[in-house]
């Protein structure tokens, strides 16, 4: 019995989809999201400053790093983009505030599986608004904090890219027969 146990998990590791089925805490890359959640409430644009980064900032008495520990100085949303300024998604995230911040983290998804038409998706780990603290906001606006899953951050990112729409991934899109005739379309 507890070979065929090994074997099964052995099984199970090499066939998992980590795309779909593991967490991953995303890091800078979420910086998009939170820059799209601030620009649809119009807190801010492009080239609205936004902080000056010092290489570092308190948030309730805690030191949150830039990964720059010399700073960039002062910056506006777009170069915050573009430099990948944590101190700066830190002011951000407390423009939107721990309300909308949670409404967009869900907006975008990332609070549910994707739907996508594949076994095993796995289901995000977050911080919901009960208990959204100061710095569990400022960690959550620039990546780190919530656990999701790769699928899940690429449905993000088409959000923001398409106009705000969210939809369903599919691994394939239509199934047609020999003669070109459409079986199958997957709605989005």
């Amino acid at each position: 019995k507890l070979l065929k146990e090994k074997k099964e998990e052995l099984s199970n590791r090499q066939w998992n989809n980590k795309a779909i089925g593991e967490l991953y805490i995303p890091g800078s890359v979420f910086k998009v999201v939170t820059a799209a959640s601030a620009l649809e409430e119009q807190l801010l644009t492009p080239d609205t400053v936004v902080a000056n980064c010092v290489g570092g900032a308190y948030v309730s008495g805690v030191h949150i790093s830039c990964w720059n520990a010399g700073g960039h100085g002062t910056m506006d949303l777009q170069n915050a983009l573009i430099k990948s300024c944590n101190p700066s998604f830190i002011a951000i995230g407390n423009l939107l505030g721990a309300r909308n911040f949670t409404n967009y983290f869900e907006a975008f998804g990332l609070t549910d599986r994707t739907g996508i038409d594949l076994p095993g998706e796995a289901r995000s780990l977050y911080v919901d608004y009960d208990r959204m603290g100061t710095v569990e906001l400022a960690s959550s606006a620039f990546g780190q904090t919530n656990k999701i899953t790769p699928i899940q951050m690429i449905t993000a990112y088409a959000a923001a890219i398409n106009g705000g729409y969210l939809v369903t991934p599919h691994v394939v899109d239509k199934i047609v027969d020999s003669t070109g005739n459409v079986v199958k379309t997957n709605a989005t």
